[in-house]
């Protein structure tokens, strides 16, 4: 069942974490001819090492630079000069390397922020990972939302099946995309993202680099136990009910499924009048499959709301792919939640009128559903009062018609 399938089978059971950018590497190095007593900041040592790991590889291609410095620098006799003129030599060349390693601060701030694109929501701050994670955090909440994918059987991949532990990805605008060889085949992956004035939309896409067999494809939030133990989160189904699911607090052995719908997303509360409304679509599915599990089953620490992607196994051949959305919704108050579900319904809308994949994308990315489906409502009821207009005028003609005939006999 999918519903009693955990994310937690591959011993990840914590909640998910900002990858660390940079690079360990060499010890760092004093600022000034004395001694520096040792930092108790673990932060600013990795900083400080991976500056200088980056440094000995940028020292390739920048003229004029001494790569002796950094052994000098890191013997301590090196640091004591003999004269005055010694010292001022050393002094000029302490200021000559620590330019070039501001130089690389910079470079290595601009290229973490770009790994790492974020948007702050009000009370919300969103970003992404450089797997492509999504982190969103609230107040005291922290919580992360990412793609699983089970093998043949249910079957788990240690990298592959779990997104955070995916290798860092490519990044070219806003997409990233990456490889990843498991055992269930070759794929590779794309995601691409749009951080909008007022919601986050992630569209990813799955494609066979070799034969692939795979069980099925979702999207999650982990949320931790410890913090919604007790609460509800609710789905939004596709007959156009929203059905409470409680989070219970206890562990019941054998009962991992807490819930198991089809419709187009789920609302996760995060306070009295604050959470995100979740709301996903497929190009290989109509209403997505909504299910929400308690890890503990596995030995996890979290409760997970789950969307998937296809209703069954997946058998690929090279080529074959599959398109999910992801659109998230913060709201503040009673107010946004409501526009929040206006737009989950209005999505609901475009499906059952059997509005194209893409269309649906676009115009979430665009921030058009809800005017397009009130056109598509408004052309509709145009439609229906025009038929009825022609089949009035055409059942007052017929009846004309026999009157008229009735009277000439």
């Amino acid at each position: 069942m999918k519903s009693v399938m955990s994310g937690a089978e591959n011993g990840d059971s914590s909640v998910d974490q900002p990858s660390q950018l940079g690079t360990k590497g060499v010890v760092s190095t004093p600022a000034s001819p004395m001694k520096a007593p040792k930092s108790t900041s673990a932060a600013k040592s990795l900083g400080v090492r991976t500056l200088l790991a980056s440094a000995l590889s940028w020292a390739l291609i920048v003229e004029d630079f001494d790569i002796t410095l950094f052994k000098r620098f890191a013997d301590e006799k090196y640091l004591k000069c003999r004269n005055a003129i010694e010292c001022s030599m050393r002094q000029r060349d302490l200021r000559k390397s620590s330019l070039f390693l501001l130089l690389l601060l910079v470079v290595a701030v601009a290229q973490g922020v770009r790994c790492a694109p974020q948007k702050q929501y009000g009370e919300f701050k969103v970003s992404v990972g450089n797997q492509g994670v999504l982190y969103l955090s609230y107040l005291a909440h922290n919580i992360s939302g990412h793609l699983v994918i089970w093998g043949l059987g249910w079957s788990w991949d240690i990298v592959c099946s779990w997104q955070p532990n995916w290798p860092p990805a490519t990044l070219e605008g806003n997409t990233l995309y990456g490889d990843l060889t498991c055992n269930y085949g070759n794929l590779t992956w794309e995601e691409r993202f749009w951080l909008l004035d007022d919601a986050v939309v992630l569209e990813y896409e799955l494609a066979a680099a070799s034969n692939v067999t795979m069980e099925d494809i979702a999207w999650q939030w982990g949320l931790p136990i410890e913090s919604f133990m007790g609460s509800y989160v609710t789905a939004i189904t596709s007959e156009g009910f929203l059905r409470n699911v409680t989070l219970r607090p206890e562990h019941i052995p054998g009962q991992a499924g807490l819930a198991s719908y089809t419709g187009v997303g789920w609302i996760v509360p995060l306070g009295p009048s604050a959470g995100v409304v979740v709301i996903g679509v497929s190009d290989s599915r109509s209403f997505v499959g909504l299910t929400s599990t308690d890890e503990r089953e596995w030995g996890g620490t979290t409760y997970t709301t789950r969307l998937y992607f296809n209703s069954g196994r997946l058998t690929w051949k090279p080529g074959n792919r599959i398109k999910g959305t992801i659109y998230i919704f913060p709201y503040s108050s009673r107010e946004e939640l409501g526009e929040g579900l206006k737009r989950a319904n209005s999505i609901m809308y475009l499906i059952r009128a059997n509005a194209a994949y893409t269309d649906i994308v676009k115009l979430l990315v665009e921030g058009r559903v809800v005017e397009e489906a009130e056109r598509m409502e408004s052309q509709r009821k145009t439609m229906l009062i025009t038929y009825a207009a022609v089949v009035v005028a055409l059942i007052a003609a017929v009846a004309a018609v026999l009157i008229i005939r009735h009277r000439r006999r």
